[in-house]
This record gives C-alpha cells, sequence and structure tokens, in this order.
C-alpha cells in the first residue's frame, strides 16, 4: 500500500493538489492517496479532498497486499501503475477541454516516462464539486486523486475512516518527494496537521500562478465622452455618473440596460480592488492576521467604510441591482 501512496503522491506533485478518494475507479492504484485544500489566508486558489468507497461511516481504507513487482527504481515503478485524477470543469466559454488540453497532456507524458504511472482525468463541475464527489464516492466510481475547496468534506470522510493519515508518509518518503517538498514547503504540507493526535488528512495545495481580481474600465465610453481615466475614487464615481447619464449616447435603444458598475454576483470578491483601497498600506502584520483570515476582508479595519461607498453608488443607481452574495 505505500507504493501505491507513493505512486499517487507523485501523481499530486504534478497537478499541485493531492486527495484520498479511494473510488476503486483505476487500475492497480489502491484505494486511497492523499488529498489537498488551499490555505484560507490565502486566495485560492487551492483545493481539497476527501474520499471513501462507500458512504457509511463503517468504511474503512484496506491496506493492499504487498507486491514482489511493485518497487520503485530512481522513483519509477517496474510495472505500469494507473490513477485517475478529478479535474476541475469551471464551464470557460471557448476554453481548452479540462482533460484534454497542453497540461493535462504534459503530466500524461511525465508521469508515464518518469515513473511508469498513467495518468486518467474526471472532470467535475467547479461550482458543484463537493455535491459531484459525493455522488461519485456514493457510486463507487470517484478518482483516485480528488480535489476540492471544501475542507469541511476532507474532514467528514476522515471521520468515516475514509481519508489516509498522510503523517507517516510525508516524512518517511521525503527524499522520494523532493518536488513536492520544495514546491510545497513544510507550511503547506503541514498546515492541517492535526496539533494533538499529529493526524494529516489533507495537504494545501499551492497556485502557481496567484491572479487576482482585477477591474476594467470601458476606455471606447471615455473617449465618447472625452471623459479621462479615473486615477481617484472621486474620479472614478464621476465617470460612473457620467456613464449613467448618458447611457442613450452609450448605448442607443439599449440605455435602459446599462449598468454603470459592475461587480457580478459575490460584491466581496468582485470589488476587491475598491474595497482593500480602503486598507491601511502600512498595516502591520499582526493587525492583518488577526483581522485577515478570510478573503473578503470583512473584519479588516476599512472595509465597513468601503462597503458604505458601495452602498451609496448602488442607491445612485450606478451599480447592478440584481446581485446576492
Amino acid at each position: 500500500m505505500k507504493k501505491k501512496i507513493l505512486s499517487m503522491m507523485m501523481a499530486g506533485t504534478m497537478v499541485v493538489s493531492l486527495a484520498a478518494c479511494g473510488s476503486g475507479g483505476a487500475s492497480d492504484s489502491g484505494s486511497s492517496t492523499a488529498s489537498s485544500t488551499a490555505p484560507a489566508a490565502t486566495e485560492t486558489a487551492s483545493s481539497t479532498a476527501a474520499a471513501s468507497t462507500e458512504t457509511t461511516s463503517t468504511e474503512t481504507v484496506e491496506e493492499a497486499p504487498a507486491e514482489s513487482t511493485g518497487e520503485l527504481t530512481d522513483g519509477k515503478f517496474a510495472e505500469t501503475r494507473e490513477i485517475t485524477v478529478e479535474i476541475y470543469d469551471r464551464g470557460n466559454d471557448g476554453g481548452s477541454d479540462p482533460e484534454n488540453n497542453d497540461y493535462t497532456r504534459w503530466i500524461q507524458e511525465q508521469m508515464l516516462e518518469k515513473h511508469n504511472v498513467k495518468v486518467n482525468y474526471q472532470k467535475v463541475p467547479r461550482w458543484t464539486e463537493v455535491d459531484e464527489i459525493n455522488n461519485l464516492l456514493a457510486a463507487g466510481t470517484a478518482p483516485d486523486v480528488c480535489v476540492t475547496y471544501s475542507y469541511p468534506t476532507v474532514q467528514t470522510y476522515a471521520d468515516m475512516g475514509g481519508v489516509i493519515d498522510l503523517s507517516q508518509y510525508l516524512d518517511t518518503y521525503k527524499a522520494d518527494l523532493p518536488n513536492l517538498w520544495n514546491w510545497l514547503g513544510e507550511t503547506n504540507l503541514y498546515w492541517d496537521k492535526d496539533p494533538v493526535t499529529g493526524q494529516i488528512w489533507a495537504v494545501e495545495a499551492r497556485l502557481a500562478n496567484m491572479n487576482r481580481v482585477n477591474t476594467f474600465i470601458r476606455k471606447d465610453w471615455l473617449d465618447k465622452l472625452g471623459l479621462a481615466e479615473p486615477t481617484t475614487k472621486e474620479e472614478f464615481h464621476n465617470v460612473l455618473v457620467a456613464f449613467k447619464e448618458n447611457a442613450e449616447t452609450l448605448l442607443g435603444s439599449d440605455a435602459s440596460k446599462i449598468v454603470p458598475y459592475s461587480v457580478s454576483y459575490d460584491v466581496g470578491w468582485r470589488a476587491a480592488t475598491l474595497i482593500e483601497s480602503f486598507i491601511d498600506p502600512k498595516i502591520s502584520d499582526k493587525e492583518f492576521y488577526v483581522n485577515g483570515f478570510d478573503d473578503r476582508k470583512l473584519t479588516q479595519n476599512g472595509t465597513k467604510e468601503a462597503v458604505r461607498l458601495l452602498n451609496q453608488w448602488y442607491n445612485e443607481g450606478l451599480m447592478w441591482n440584481d446581485f446576492a452574495i
């Protein structure tokens, strides 16, 4: 079973996530691996996973019998192993196939060449991934390596005996997993370590690209109205007012549909650039971490003032009025 765990962890290193979904869906890969989450103090992008071959509380992870043909030589198995990895389907219009693109093909090629592990993919809708994983687990068709943003999901299946405790494997196989350790480091690998029992049910992922929300403005609208690009909150407000008052000039017969400032469906996230501009850039590390364990900055000093301004703009008819948090 340890050899099988190692193969999963190698695969997880490639996809920057480790999960334990003992589905039996992949051949010769065992019924368990690691799980992955993203630290709550960071933006992400990060993921967790949970696993169980059944959804009953009596389910346990079975130890696989030792195999004489499963020894590793320079990190490579003598016989080809096969695993199935969950991958997010974000439903992006015009996006590449989540299961078949340059990245997934590269991972498959590298895993087969360097470790003799064949990697298959199973896409799961990003926004309903917890429900989907639960359904797959119940049906016994869940991937071997699962990813989820929901740590409670990991804990639930861990309590049911469906997730492998990774603590001993992380230390035992440290020398065999240099990429994993170099990329995630002790902080991410031990982020979810239970201070009492020492158990580790999840390994925190790390985003390769730490992209953030950005605010864009219609330059063609600015040019049509002879306005300069705003550089302050007051100037930005004046531009929004100008867009609203000149809706017919900008949209013609669709003037009634104008939305000067759109923040989509999640104001705390989509208006982050405005909200965070109210936070003192000289904030102390202590204050940042005491009030900052939330990516919407709800308890940070300055957030209330930002929300008051957004409420003012909303009441002036400058914002999309059909959002929900």
